[in-house]
């Protein structure tokens, strides 16, 4: 007799097999802040500016989708573009600095 199983669904990353957790995803914001920004950030940093988010100090750009939005964050006198997972709470990933600029442009953004 067959028993019908849960089974948790839970978020995988296709490429590595690795699952989603909120340290894999601050990991890989830290490897796109230093790709795209050259920074070096650590964990702290991370929710340092999450914190900015959630308290609504950074400047809300869109929403992506259900669970992900994008931010300008002012952080140590400079501005990120940054993408927020809803569910994880954390920052996610940076957007290239190109689009502050371009949001600039568009007027989403003022710098001061």
């Amino acid at each position: 007799m067959r028993r019908n199983r849960r089974v948790k669904a839970r978020s995988v990353n296709s490429a590595r097999g690795v699952p989603k957790t909120r340290e894999v995803l601050v990991r890989h914001a830290i490897m796109r802040a230093r790709e795209r920004y050259d920074k070096r950030f650590g964990f702290k940093d991370i929710y340092r500016m999450n914190e900015e988010i959630v308290h609504g100090t950074g400047v809300f750009i869109e929403k992506q989708s259900s669970t992900r939005t994008v931010w300008a964050i002012e952080y140590e006198g400079e501005w990120f573009a940054a993408v927020y997972n809803k569910p994880f709470n954390t920052i996610v990933t940076f957007l290239a600095r190109w689009k502050l600029t371009q949001w600039e442009e568009q007027g989403f953004l003022i710098r001061e």
